[in-house]
């Protein structure tokens, strides 16, 4: 059964929920999976199984990453092109290397090379 937004954040309040939680952040040792920061106040646990219908199950820890909000929003926003167009990892992380390299280069024009 599909659950509407209301239904979700009404078990995010259980208590089923929120034990669930505590243990995932303790497994996690308090650090956001990517970007292995700890985790801020407002940390959220990811559901990697994204099917409204499984959104209960809480069976599996391994569909579940602790993540920072800024990153849970990341997530989402990728998954959301991602989906529709799987080519966009390998193009943002050709963009990533070369924005890096162009970083790079500037940094080190204006601050010189150090030998």
């Amino acid at each position: 059964m599909k659950m509407t937004k209301t239904q979700k954040a009404n078990f995010r309040m259980s208590s089923t929920w929120k034990t669930f939680r505590a243990k995932m952040k303790k497994k996690a040792n308090c650090f956001d999976w990517l970007t292995k920061k700890p985790l801020s106040k407002t940390w959220n646990l990811h559901h990697l199984d994204m099917r409204s219908e499984h959104y209960k199950d809480i069976s599996d820890p391994e569909r579940f990453m602790p993540l920072n909000e800024d990153t849970h929003e990341f997530v989402h926003w990728f998954y959301k092109y991602w989906v529709k167009d799987q080519g966009i990892l390998s193009r943002l992380s050709m963009l990533c290397i070369e924005t890096f390299r162009k970083t790079h280069d500037k940094q080190e024009e204006i601050n010189g090379t150090e030998d």
